[in-house]
């Protein structure tokens, strides 16, 4: 609260959210962090090298999972996980869960970002908005 323009804090935040399983409020705090500083999508934060245990990372990964799962329309988390994905070296769940929030908010410009981002070092089998379109020469040509 003491400064209003420091994106860490907010990151700090809502990692710290994310292990409460607050995550309406990480998310919150997350987007105001990319707000504060648009470049943090091109730097190589590693989420998981915050925790100084790492099943705790994992712990904290697997319920993250377990409420995207269970509340599958939730744009807001799918993209808390995709965000986990991206800054912990998992391209191919962070672009699956990526598409599936952009698929939810297709006008989203930080959601379709990252996705994008994400898709470019992901495996192309991945689900959401990273379906191949047929192309002309797909038919035998």
């Amino acid at each position: 609260t003491l400064d209003q323009g420091d994106p860490a804090s907010r990151l700090a935040g809502s990692h710290a959210l994310v292990a409460l399983g607050t995550y309406e409020a990480a998310v919150r705090l997350l987007r105001r962090a990319f707000e504060l500083q648009p470049r943090l999508v091109y730097l190589p934060l590693q989420i998981r090298g915050a925790y100084g245990n790492p099943n705790h990372f994992a712990l904290h990964l697997t319920a993250l999972r377990d409420a995207a799962l269970k509340d599958e329309n939730n744009a807001e988390i799918w993209f808390l996980l995709g965000y986990f994905g991206y800054y912990s070296d998992r391209m191919a769940e962070a672009a699956d869960a990526l598409g599936r929030a952009a698929k939810r908010q297709p006008t989203d410009g930080l959601i379709r970002q990252l996705f994008e981002l994400a898709s470019l070092s992901a495996p192309r089998t991945t689900r959401g908005l990273d379906e191949r379109k047929p192309q002309p020469r797909d038919n035998g040509q």
